[in-house]
C-alpha cells in the first residue's frame, strides 16, 4: 500500500512539473518580448529553459533582440541562450535585430558569436540583406564591420546592393560599394543589375552613385532592356539624362525590337522623347 501511495505521489509530481516547466518557458518568452529583464532573471532562476521555443520555433532571445531589449538579451546570453538558434523559417536573433535596426543589440549578439552570414530558409537572405532592405544604415555599417559578405545573394541571385538600389537607399548603396560590392552583379530571374533596378524605380541619386562606381550603362537584361529603356518607359527624365551623359546607347533595341524612344513615345513622355531624339534616337 505504501509503495502504491509513493508511486501515485510521484506521478502527481511529474504531472505538476510537466505543466509548470512549459508555463515557465512561455512566461520567459513573453517577458523577453516585453524587455522585462528582471522577470526574465527571476524565471531563469526558477529553472525556465533559456532556449525553449514556441510553436513557431521562436526563442526568448529572438523576441528580445527584435525589440532591441539589450539588457534582456544580455541576461539571456549570460544564462546560455543559443545565439545561433533559428526559428522554423531559419531566422536568427541577429536577423530579427538587424531587420528592426536594433544596432546596439546587433553589436551585443555579434560579440557573443552570432553568425553574421547565416541565411534564412525561405529566400536565402542574411542579416545584411534584411537591414539593407529596411534602410537600416547604422546596422548595415556594423554588420559590414563585422565581416558580413557584401556580395551575398538570395536564392534568386538578388544581392544586398540590388535590394538597396531598388529601395533608393543611396547611403546604403554607397556604404556597400565602399566595401567592395559588385556593381555589375546580375540577378537570376530577370538578369537585371542594381543600375536597372534603380532606374526602373526612378531613384536618380542612386543611379548617379552606381554610375560613379562603374555600373555598365549599356548592359541588357534577359529581355534586352537597358537602364535607359526602363527609365524612359517610367518617365524618369533626370535618369535618362544621367545615363545618356555616361554613354547610354539611345539606339539600342530590346529583344522585341523596341527602343527607349518608342517606349517613351508610347507612354506619352514628350520631354524624354525630345531628349532621346537630340541624342540620336530614331
Amino acid at each position: 500500500m505504501k509503495y502504491r501511495l509513493n508511486l501515485c505521489l510521484l506521478i502527481v509530481v511529474i504531472f505538476i512539473l510537466a505543466a509548470v516547466i512549459p508555463a515557465r518557458a512561455s512566461s520567459l518568452i513573453e517577458a523577453a518580448s516585453k524587455g522585462d529583464a528582471k522577470k526574465v532573471q527571476v524565471l531563469l532562476a526558477q529553472g525556465a529553459d533559456v532556449n525553449a521555443k514556441n510553436n513557431k520555433g521562436v526563442t526568448a532571445l529572438m523576441l528580445a533582440a527584435k525589440g532591441g531589449h539589450t539588457d534582456t538579451v544580455q541576461a539571456l546570453l549570460s544564462k546560455g541562450a543559443d545565439v545561433k538558434a533559428k526559428n522554423k523559417k531559419g531566422v536568427t536573433a541577429l536577423m530579427y535585430a538587424a531587420y528592426q535596426g536594433q544596432t546596439s543589440t546587433v553589436q551585443t549578439l555579434l560579440a557573443k558569436g552570432a553568425d553574421v552570414n547565416t541565411k534564412e530558409n525561405i529566400l536565402g537572405t542574411t542579416a545584411l540583406n534584411m537591414a539593407a532592405g529596411k534602410g537600416q544604415i547604422d546596422t548595415v555599417k556594423v554588420l559590414l564591420e563585422n565581416g558580413a559578405n557584401v556580395n551575398s545573394k538570395s536564392n534568386d541571385g538578388v544581392t544586398v546592393l540590388m535590394d538597396a538600389a531598388l529601395q533608393g537607399r543611396t547611403d546604403i548603396v554607397q556604404a556597400l560599394l565602399a566595401q567592395g560590392a559588385d556593381v555589375n552583379d546580375i540577378e537570376k530571374r530577370h538578369g537585371a543589375t542594381a543600375l536597372i533596378f534603380a532606374a526602373l524605380e526612378g531613384h536618380t541619386n542612386t543611379v548617379h552613385a552606381l554610375l560613379a562606381k562603374g555600373a555598365e550603362v549599356n548592359y541588357k537584361s534577359k529581355n534586352g532592356s537597358t537602364a535607359l529603356m526602363v527609365a524612359a518607359r517610367g518617365g524618369h527624365t533626370g535618369i535618362v539624362q544621367a545615363l545618356l551623359s555616361r554613354g547610354a546607347d539611345a539606339k539600342a533595341r530590346a529583344n522585341n525590337g523596341d527602343t527607349a524612344l518608342m517606349m517613351a513615345y508610347l507612354k506619352g513622355h514628350k520631354e524624354i522623347v525630345r531628349i532621346l531624339r537630340e541624342a540620336g534616337a530614331k
